[in-house]
């Protein structure tokens, strides 16, 4: 089973009851998919930066970049698909009983 390693951030932050549902699981995933992307384009930018000698303001751009929008997504996604999850229930006629 994927264990997303924001899962231990969002726990001390999110009711017990939500922790075993797979929307919070995805949500995690996706948190941390965005976190490796960012030190991913780091690494990549500093690979290239180092290999074409660019100046130093590169990779300082680089390292503000990789860390500044995964942090922006962990704090505005959740809140975007908690809206779009109740958006979803909202939307879905009530289950009635069959006769």
């Amino acid at each position: 089973m994927r264990s997303p390693f924001t899962l231990g951030i969002a726990k001390r932050q999110t009711p017990r009851e939500y922790w075993d549902m797979p929307e919070f699981v995805q949500v995690n995933n996706y948190i941390t998919s965005a976190w490796g992307a960012g030190f991913t384009f780091i690494a990549v930018s500093l690979a290239i930066a180092n290999a074409t000698d660019a100046p130093a303001w590169v990779g300082i751009a680089a390292h503000v970049i990789g860390l500044v929008a995964p942090a922006v997504f962990t704090k505005v996604y959740p809140a975007r698909a908690q809206a779009h999850l109740l958006a979803q229930a909202q939307a879905q006629p009530p289950v009635t009983a069959l006769p």
